[in-house]
């Protein structure tokens, strides 16, 4: 991509987001500035915290790098010292700047512990102390790379496979907490990223649908929320990809029996799929429930019954009865009611008493029509019934 188009892309994902304010403002870690520390330099606070307590381990264990040292005393120092956080922005940035060094000469694959004991409380900061958005921005591309620097290494690492993509699976669901925290849009480079790691590991993926498939659903989970972040001009780019990995995501959720989540699965399938016949689609997520929920076809057909009882009670002389049953005009509406209901019921299920049948051309073309409609309801309630019972 030309620097001209990517510096478009990236405009129009701005504009995608800017509108997206917070409301209810409140930070991701909540904290409480001691007393008695408040406007404290950081070396008198350092100082002040070298006893017997947590931090005090860390500065004299030897396995922790002096970086990791400094940046955890950092991070405290603004929790416990600072009231007024938007004018330690500067602060904040420089200790930004530090975890980044730590991400970068950090050759192990625990991101959880980056994301709780760094990323998460910096960010919370960051969002307390009102930065502007160009500069929420700023930060968090600058995180993005060096997250994305951070996984590569993982990666080339020789460790089992799921533990790789877990690690994955951990920085993008606290990534996509961190962009909509700080309201910053989700850049579609991230979601080619995405797809660059499942295509050069395609031979492991397919290993994981089978050893791990948890771990499976999860990346492709991931893959989804990038995909539904992304302005509507790049979904169109990643759509094909996208529906073949919420097809497999389907496939092996169904073949290793994890039906929890089975119906969501469909339904965000479903409503790409089916993007330009959204009639189509609130028919099938609405009557079925992506095939999920067969039972509501019942309504379906009871309304469809009932509609067709009322038209024929308008018109019982289009009716008539084998010798020795009574005349439809000899009943009252409500038992007049009641006998179509049976008569629909009987029609529908492709059963037939021979009570009651049309004598006229109106009234026959409405039965060949109720016939049609009953067979297609009661034969996809079947079909769809059977699927759910059998999956297994």
């Amino acid at each position: 991509m030309s620097l001209a188009k990517l510096f478009f892309s990236n405009i129009k994902d701005k504009l995608y987001f800017m509108n997206r304010k917070r409301t209810d403002f409140s930070p991701l870690v909540s904290r409480t500035p001691i007393k008695s520390l408040v406007g404290i330099t950081y070396e008198a606070y350092v100082n002040h915290k070298s006893g017997n307590n947590l931090l005090s381990l860390i500065s004299t264990s030897t396995s922790i790098s002096e970086n990791s040292k400094e940046l955890n005393y950092r991070i405290q120092f603004l929790f416990d010292t600072k009231t007024n956080l938007e004018s330690s922005k500067k602060e904040i940035e420089e200790t930004f700047e530090l975890c980044f060094k730590v991400i970068q000469e950090d050759n192990g694959y625990d991101i959880d512990s980056d994301i709780e004991i760094y990323i998460t409380p910096l960010i919370s900061l960051v969002g307390e102390a009102h930065f502007s958005s160009d500069e929420n921005e700023r930060i968090i591309t600058k995180l993005e790379e060096n997250m994305r620097d951070k996984i590569d290494r993982i990666i080339k690492q020789e460790i089992n496979f799921p533990v790789i993509i877990e690690n994955i699976v951990l920085w993008y669901k606290a990534h996509y907490e961190y962009l909509k925290y700080l309201s910053v849009g989700f850049k579609f480079y991230e979601l080619s990223y995405l797809k660059q790691i499942h295509r050069n590991r395609v031979i492991d993926f397919e290993s994981l649908k089978s050893s791990s498939p948890i771990y499976f659903i999860h990346f492709v989970n991931v893959f989804k929320t990038a995909f539904a972040s992304i302005s509507i001009n790049y979904r169109l780019k990643y759509r094909e990809y996208y529906l073949n990995m919420a097809l497999q995501q389907i496939i092996v959720a169904k073949n290793a029996g994890y039906f929890s989540s089975f119906g969501l699965m469909l339904e965000d399938y479903y409503k790409e799929k089916l993007v330009n016949k959204k009639f189509l689609n609130i028919l099938y997520k609405y009557l079925t429930g992506y095939g999920e929920k067969p039972w509501r076809l019942f309504s379906l057909f009871m309304c469809v019954n009932f509609l067709f009882a009322l038209i024929f009670c308008s018109m019982p002389c289009d009716f008539a009865s084998p010798a020795g049953v009574p005349s439809l005009h000899e009943l009252c509406w409500l038992e007049r009611f009641a006998t179509f209901v049976t008569f629909n019921n009987t029609t529908m299920l492709t059963i037939g008493y021979g009570d009651i049948y049309p004598a006229k051309i109106g009234a026959k073309a409405l039965v060949m029509a109720l016939q049609i409609i009953g067979f297609a309801i009661s034969s996809s309630a079947i079909a769809l019934f059977l699927r759910k019972m059998l999956r297994f």
